[in-house]
């Protein structure tokens, strides 16, 4: 095990990385609310069967206190194209990378941005983890208080630039020919395929009931709607019950080439790789 050290201001990050693998590396990305946690979960059992070493650099950060926001190209150091499987993401790098995204695999989960917006509000306001020290703690605890008293509806105008650019952000940084995207819509209550898609485009041999195990071990479905809860809600459109139908208007307007890109003007009944108009394949 070898401890790299950064420092950020005052705050310091300190990222353990384990002996390499010997693997082909690949990375797992996911949209903000999107069904990350799940995501990471379940290849992160993946990677405890396999014995396979991983690196979660967002999960360091928010540890140690310090925003992702802030990483810079020291980071590049700790990206290896043989020997890890790196994780926790929920953004693309915050700086422009020279690691060649093209030399390993790269899985990407996506939601409708609507139900991602109102996801993001519930958590930030009510039911987020705080770290215990550092800038994020300051900046969270600060953003709750504020969010407990704001409309859904000036958020959700507010935050869809967020939304917007961190699309726009995967669809410019991860490339074609070795990007698998998942939508949260296809894949929910589908774990055990979905599961089961990834390991091939990973070429990952695994027992079938592993692998069933390891879907039905995160297939956690609440009976009813909870906002103090990390999972509030599975069901996609929840946005409508939230939104007011001038808030969704404009949303739909704001980010009218995702939602026609990904699917999201239509009824959700792709397989698990529909065809979008864009960079990244879905196969």
């Amino acid at each position: 095990m070898t401890q790299y050290n950064f420092k950020f201001g005052k705050e310091e990050l300190k990222i353990d990385v384990p002996r390499p693998g010997d693997l082909n590396s690949f990375f797992i990305f996911a949209m903000h609310k999107s069904g990350s946690v799940l995501l990471n979960n379940m290849i992160t059992d993946v990677c405890n069967c396999k014995k396979i070493p991983f690196i979660n650099i967002p999960s360091c950060c928010f540890d140690n206190g310090i925003r992702f926001g802030v990483l810079d190209n020291r980071i590049d150091n700790l990206m290896k194209i043989r020997g890890y499987a790196y994780v926790g993401f929920r953004n693309f790098l915050p700086y422009k990378t020279d690691f060649d995204f093209k030399k390993v695999k790269n899985i990407l989960l996506i939601r409708d941005p609507r139900d991602m917006i109102v996801s993001q509000y519930f958590s930030a306001a009510y039911s987020h983890t705080i770290p215990k020290k550092g800038d994020v703690k300051d900046y969270l605890l600060e953003r709750r208080e504020n969010l407990q008293n704001m409309d859904i509806d000036l958020y959700a105008s507010e935050y869809q630039k967020f939304v917007t650019r961190q699309f726009k952000r995967y669809e410019t940084s991860l490339p074609v020919e070795t990007t698998k995207l998942y939508r949260y819509e296809d894949v929910i209550f589908k774990k055990r395929e979905w599961l089961r898609d990834m390991l091939d485009f990973l070429e990952m041999d695994i027992p079938v009931k592993i692998i069933s195990k390891i879907a039905e071990k995160h297939d956690v479905m609440p009976e009813k709607e909870d906002s103090h809860k990390h999972i509030r809600q599975v069901v996609p459109g929840n946005y409508k019950k939230h939104l007011k139908q001038k808030t969704i208007d404009k949303l739909n307007e704001k980010m009218a080439d995702i939602l026609d890109c990904y699917g999201y003007n239509s009824v959700h009944s792709f397989p698990l790789h529909p065809c979008p108009k864009v960079r990244i394949e879905y196969n």
